[in-house]
């Protein structure tokens, strides 16, 4: 948490360019993201897999009881921050860092967070964040 203390623009900017897995290793090492979990069901330590047809991995329990596997599985997002998003992990770090700020009105965090391809996030999104940003702030 020390290194988002003094976060900047540059610091943002140069994160944002990470791969992705450099950038979910940024955000466990920040307390953002979960580096392991433990099974809710059978108190057993959960192991990361890819899950067709999601864009994150799914935490998923492999322990053995007596022949039975548990199977238990959780999405790799629950439980933190950007649980329920369609946003990406790095459009939602970069509002934080704009709310946190409070350096952007919403039409220059949409001018700055467009996308590949022309479009950006909606007013209604925009909105919406900084809404959520304000109630947990309080």
């Amino acid at each position: 948490m020390d290194d988002l203390r003094d976060f900047n623009e540059a610091k943002l900017y140069k994160k944002l360019f990470l791969p992705e897995d450099q950038f979910e290793t940024f955000l466990q090492d920040a307390f953002l993201l979960h580096r392991e979990r433990i099974c809710d069901k059978c108190n057993s330590s959960m192991t990361l897999k890819s899950h067709v047809g999601k864009n994150h991995l799914v935490w998923r329990c492999n322990k053995r009881v007596e022949g039975k596997k548990c199977g238990r599985e959780l999405g790799y997002l629950v439980g933190m921050w950007f649980e329920g998003s369609h946003l990406t992990l790095k459009e939602i770090f970069q509002l934080s860092f704009y709310f946190c700020r409070q350096t952007h009105t919403h039409e220059l965090i949409q001018i700055d967070m467009e996308r590949d391809g022309g479009d950006t996030l909606g007013e209604h999104a925009v909105c919406d964040w900084m809404e959520f940003y304000r109630e947990v702030r309080l």
